[in-house]
């Protein structure tokens, strides 16, 4: 997700996306807010749908199969996409040293 489907997604939700991660892990997160979630995500990803039909995907899907992909869209934003044949969390720290000030 760009920084400006990020920016969308807060707005409509009316939360921070750190927020939306937080009640995902506890379980709060409304399907509602799912939706405005996974939408900007797969239509980053080429996809030209409306939240409508996000929502009938969310639906047809299950909520939990539709939980873990909101979570690997959130773990995106907050530690950054893998790379090809990068683990989980390497370079992270190389990233923000070469940050520009």
């Amino acid at each position: 997700m760009t920084v400006d489907s990020c920016m969308k997604v807060e707005t409509t939700t009316g939360q921070s996306l750190m927020r939306m991660l937080n009640q995902l892990v506890d379980g709060s997160i409304t399907m509602s807010d799912m939706c405005k979630l996974m939408h900007p995500a797969l239509r980053g990803g080429g996809n030209n749908v409306t939240e409508s039909e996000v929502a009938t995907i969310i639906y047809e899907a299950g909520v939990g199969p539709s939980l873990v992909v909101c979570g690997q869209i959130l773990s995106n934003v907050v530690q950054g996409p893998k790379k090809d044949g990068e683990e989980e969390g390497e370079d992270s720290e190389k990233k923000i040293e070469e940050a520009p000030e």
